[in-house]
């Protein structure tokens, strides 16, 4: 038999736990906006990511993705890359903002025409799987 005490302090053990899942709640992407513009535009020099959406403001084209299967397999692919070192200076066609249901700040992603990838400024290695979702989505 479970005495009166030890039922008290499990209570009290769960009670905490519902607290600290409420004040740090799960970290997942709740939101995913997409720009982009045709890949046969040509400019006389690279569009930066930072650049993008200043350069193409006029002609850019946004689709906001906020389904959560389609969360989730973001999330799964964001896991799985790799991050490479050298040159990081593509010419951007596509850039994503994504989301966190957090504050934390969004990641970005951009890709040129031969999709080449960065995240949030680092260049990353050939990931299929994530440039498989991006041009499905995009």
């Amino acid at each position: 038999m479970i005495s009166m005490q030890l039922l008290k302090s499990l209570l009290l053990l769960i009670s905490c736990a519902n607290l600290i899942v409420k004040a740090y709640p799960q970290e997942g992407i709740n939101k995913i906006i997409i720009s982009s513009v045709t890949g046969n535009i040509l400019t006389t020099f690279r569009i930066s990511c930072e650049k993008f959406d200043t350069t193409f403001y006029k002609i850019k084209k946004e689709k906001v993705l906020t389904d959560s299967a389609l969360m989730k397999k973001f999330e799964k692919s964001l896991n799985t890359i790799r991050f490479l070192k050298g040159d990081n200076k593509i010419d951007v066609r596509i850039k994503l903002y994504i989301y966190y249901s957090t504050n934390k700040a969004p990641v970005i992603i951009c890709l040129d025409n031969f999709h080449h990838m960065l995240v949030n400024g680092q260049k990353i290695a050939r990931n299929e799987k994530l440039l498989a979702l991006i041009t499905k989505v995009s």
